[in-house]
């Protein structure tokens, strides 16, 4: 676990470096004028490229979200900030377009597990596995967090949002690596 939270920690870092470069929507006039690799020249502005030609690096991308999303739904969790690191390092996406893909990738994966779980029972009461009274708490505030994250997120500047990125995965990490310690050091006494 501990490799676990030191890949998560350079992935958070790369995502940030990365995301640092000139927007897509940039003026230009030539391909060179376009600062990403994978951006080129259209009608005066800097576009990303189109899907295919696939490359090499976005073959890795792939691979890394079909792993993080298999892991992510195994353990419950989503792995947005990897696929966004992933979407910034390798698909030289901005961290606006990067978190738009993550959204749509979580919420199939999302889908994925419920139709999975649906009829799943619980192992030590008789109910199902999820527990719809704790959705019905949850949602309305999900759904207001989103709507005021979607909100937010197109008012403010990308320097903001990469900043408050930033800062989330920095926190994120650090949390990671304290559990990280903190169950190896019990795993440890469980094991003398």
């Amino acid at each position: 676990s501990n490799k676990m939270a030191i890949i998560f920690a350079i992935l958070c870092i790369l995502s940030t470096v990365a995301d640092a470069r000139t927007p897509d929507d940039k003026l230009c006039s030539t391909d060179d004028d376009c600062r990403t690799p994978f951006s080129f020249c259209v009608n005066s502005f800097c576009e990303h490229k189109d899907v295919f030609p696939i490359e090499w690096q976005e073959i890795i991308g792939v691979f890394i979200i079909f792993i993080t999303i298999s892991l992510g739904n195994a353990v419950g969790i989503g792995g947005g900030a990897i696929i966004v690191t992933v979407g910034t390092t390798l698909f030289y996406f901005t961290i606006r377009q990067s978190v738009a893909v993550a959204t749509v990738v979580i919420f199939f994966a999302m889908i994925s597990g419920y139709i999975q779980n649906f009829h799943a029972r619980h192992p030590l009461k008789n109910a199902t596995l999820v527990d719809y009274g704790i959705v019905q708490c949850q949602m309305p505030l999900i759904a207001l967090g989103t709507f005021i994250g979607a909100t937010v997120s197109e008012a403010i500047p990308s320097t903001v949002i990469f900043i408050l990125l930033f800062l989330t995965l920095l926190y994120a990490t650090y949390h990671t690596f304290a559990l990280a310690i903190s169950t190896s050091q019990k795993e440890e006494r469980l094991n003398v």
